[in-house]
């Protein structure tokens, strides 16, 4: 069995470099970000820092989770998107 991470369950309490590092640490597979924490990471870090991070450790992304861009509109908002 493998098992993953969805960043869901600690987004207002933690960061994607966070959930990366206890991820790896507690022994999971995978990790789903949130595009929001995503975002924040990419503030400070490169995607190219993020990617060294995914190749040298098992952990391994999974799909990006809240593209709440168009997921979490109201109607007339989803028709603008």
């Amino acid at each position: 069995m493998l098992i993953g991470y969805n960043e869901a369950t600690s987004m207002k309490y933690s960061t994607l470099e966070k959930d990366l590092i206890l991820c790896e640490k507690f022994g999971y597979d995978f990790i789903e970000p949130r595009v929001g924490m995503l975002n924040e990471y990419l503030k400070s870090k490169s995607i190219n820092e993020l990617n060294d991070f995914f190749n040298r450790s098992k952990i391994r992304p999974f799909a990006l989770n809240a593209l709440e861009f168009f997921n979490l509109k109201t109607p007339e908002e989803f028709k603008e998107v």
